[in-house]
């Protein structure tokens, strides 16, 4: 993977995109780039992961359904897209799965200056939590295993919340990550250290 990566990166660096997109494509033994763009954000890197999700589920005939709130600006960290993209084709292949006239996914993706939260739905016909718990990949389990560790490493890394739950026929995934933990601890470490400094200059 890495190596593959690198070989991206050194086509990029010359500017030779298209041989870097015609890398892409055979490494994924796919198209992978669509040049239809469904949702257009601040972010470029974003809007790349959801046009090309929408674009396959357009193609495996799943509806799919974006709420896009705030400013994606503030999406940068890799671990971000490392949650989003794993939950999406979660949620992808557990939909592949299903009926198609039962298939659809709910996206909800919110962002100001101190939070992100991503919800994510699809629809199930069984219960995921009570069959399978600790999301097995299984294709016979509706999904949901695919980068379930990676999703759960990535938002401890942003000291974050994830929680599963169903409600009305889906399984839901939510996400809450604080985009100001770190400035914030930062900050109350330095007024604690002035606090200190002034009683140590009265005790003096």
């Amino acid at each position: 993977y890495k190596n593959h990566c690198m070989c991206i990166q050194n086509l990029l660096e010359k500017k030779h995109y298209e041989e870097a997109v015609q890398y892409l494509s055979e490494v994924m033994g796919q198209q992978v780039w669509n040049k239809r763009e469904y949702i257009h954000t601040d972010n470029d890197t974003l809007d790349a992961l959801i046009n090309s999700k929408i674009a396959y589920c357009e193609e495996k005939d799943i509806p799919i359904h974006f709420v896009i709130l705030g400013e994606m600006k503030n999406i940068r960290k890799k671990e971000m897209f490392v949650i989003l993209f794993n939950l999406l084709d979660n949620a992808i292949e557990a939909s592949e799965l299903q009926e198609k006239e039962k298939r659809d996914i709910e996206v909800e993706l919110y962002c100001c200056e101190s939070v992100i939260e991503i919800f994510i739905r699809n629809n199930i016909t069984c219960s995921v939590l009570l069959h399978n718990p600790q999301f097995w990949s299984n294709k016979e389990q509706e999904g949901h295993g695919i980068g379930h560790l990676s999703v759960e490493a990535s938002v401890d890394e942003l000291e974050g919340i994830i929680e599963y739950y169903e409600e009305k026929g889906q399984f839901c995934a939510h996400v809450f990550v604080p985009l100001r933990i770190k400035r914030i601890v930062e900050e109350g470490n330095r007024l604690k250290c002035l606090f200190f400094c002034r009683k140590l200059e009265e005790f003096i």
